[in-house]
């Protein structure tokens, strides 16, 4: 399910399993039947809370989509 606001975002999240994206510290906590999180960025320190990294949460990163194209980027510019 795409969640095109917030408001619906918060009001399913407790439900889901799966997210893609970001969530708040709030959402986390109400998320009880989460099992996995895409989050879509490469850097995963916003979303490191403590509940978090001592859960069974998988956290997965965009870090080798990002690669590529940064690195073809450096070598376009230079």
């Amino acid at each position: 399910m795409v969640c095109r606001t917030q408001d619906k975002f918060r009001q399913k999240s407790w439900t889901r399993t799966i997210v893609y994206g970001d969530l708040s510290r709030e959402e986390f906590l109400a998320a009880s039947q989460l099992r996995w999180i895409q989050y879509a960025a490469a850097g995963v320190e916003s979303i490191l809370y403590p509940e978090l990294v001592n859960s069974r949460v998988v956290l997965t990163n965009m870090q080798r989509m990002y690669s590529p194209t940064i690195s073809e980027s450096a070598l376009v510019c230079s």
